[in-house]
């Protein structure tokens, strides 16, 4: 999981903060990691360790099933500064989350008895988000959909509601990032979307 810091990295490795170090300067040489930084307010921010577009070139390689690779760099930055907007937000949110459905969903931000499942769009497979979108929210999930670019924004706001049972639509919502991430930032008091 590329978004968990050192600290929870060392520990679910089970390896010495020199260890995972070593491991990590070696990956950063190879181009396979870089790292970025996200604050929480006060103190120190968070070192976060990212998958480049390298690494998941190799993984591929190697023949690792697609559904493990989930995404790009992008896709990872994007996850990374969702998940820094809505902690701002007083959501508690999980990244990777395995949902009672048994999807695996981007980000799960859950606040005051509300569940939010996100998804980072970052190619175009509508039929299958449609699918998952519709499981998510008959399993009691709202659902939005974050593009990381306009041309997919339009694509999927035209055309998802439509692929979408007329019960479910509004519980799926579409963002693009850039304007959703703008939205969210211009006032921690606003009700974000789902």
């Amino acid at each position: 999981m590329p978004c968990l810091n050192r600290a929870q990295r060392t520990r679910s490795l089970g390896w010495s903060i020199r260890k995972f170090q070593s491991a990590q300067d070696q990956l950063q040489e190879l181009g396979f990691v870089e790292r970025d930084q996200i604050s929480r307010g006060a103190g120190r921010p968070d070192s976060y360790l990212i998958l480049t577009d390298q690494a998941f070139r190799y993984l591929r390689r190697l023949r690792i099933p697609e559904r493990r690779l989930h995404g790009s760099l992008e896709h990872h930055c994007t996850i990374c500064e969702l998940k820094r907007t809505y902690l701002s937000l007083s959501y508690n949110v999980q990244v990777t989350a395995t949902v009672d459905t048994g999807h695996i969903v981007d980000l799960l931000c859950t606040r005051d008895g509300e569940a939010l499942a996100i998804e980072v769009v970052h190619s175009d497979n509508l039929k299958r988000d449609a699918a998952k979108a519709a499981e998510l929210v008959s399993g009691g999930y709202d659902v939005l959909f974050v593009a990381t670019s306009t041309d997919l924004f339009a694509h999927y706001d035209a055309k998802l509601s439509g692929l979408l049972p007329a019960d479910l639509r509004e519980k799926v919502h579409m963002a693009f990032r850039d304007e959703l991430i703008s939205a969210l930032a211009g006032s921690e008091d606003s009700e974000a979307p789902g």
